[in-house]
């Protein structure tokens, strides 16, 4: 995607377009004012990084103050677990969004069964998968697609 006008870019915010370099980084300058004060930053480098591995590995290295994304689980527990390794590094717990659900086809068997379907629910140990594979980075989800972290649409008596 072409971007026209990045040499006479329009904003409301504390910071301005000072470089951009096409699916590397984009550079931003404080503008000096700003209408909730003024930032403590002369400036963010906001780097395009489309690998997790490369994102990860430079975060850890010290080439990126911040990362915008969910890390993996045994990163976590690797990070959490070695503090003095990586003392630069502040690893915030935070709710997340994602869900993993198992959605059976129900129109073929053994699956178009209802109690095929229960006893499979019975049978899975969710809080030995959140601990297990998500090294104890997550919550056991609801039953249904909604979850609580989706507000009004999420109803506890039907899940």
């Amino acid at each position: 995607m072409a971007y026209p006008n990045t040499d006479a870019t329009i904003g409301t915010g504390p910071f301005k377009l000072a470089e951009f370099a096409a699916g590397r980084y984009v550079r931003l300058v404080n503008t000096g004012f700003y209408w909730r004060g003024v930032p403590k930053l002369d400036e963010v480098v906001l780097h395009m990084v489309t690998s997790d591995i490369v994102g990860v590995l430079g975060f850890l290295r010290g080439d990126f103050d911040y990362l915008n994304w969910n890390i993996s689980p045994m990163l976590a527990e690797k990070i959490s677990s070695a503090p003095e390794k990586y003392s630069h590094v502040n690893l915030y717990r935070s709710p997340g969004t994602s869900v993993v659900t198992l959605l059976p086809n129900v129109r073929v068997a053994p699956f178009d069964s209802l109690e095929f379907r229960k006893a499979l629910s019975l049978a899975i140990d969710r809080g030995d998968m959140v601990t297990r594979l998500l090294r104890g980075f997550g919550q056991i989800a609801s039953l249904g697609l909604m979850t609580p972290r989706t507000g009004e649409w999420f109803k506890a008596e039907v899940s």
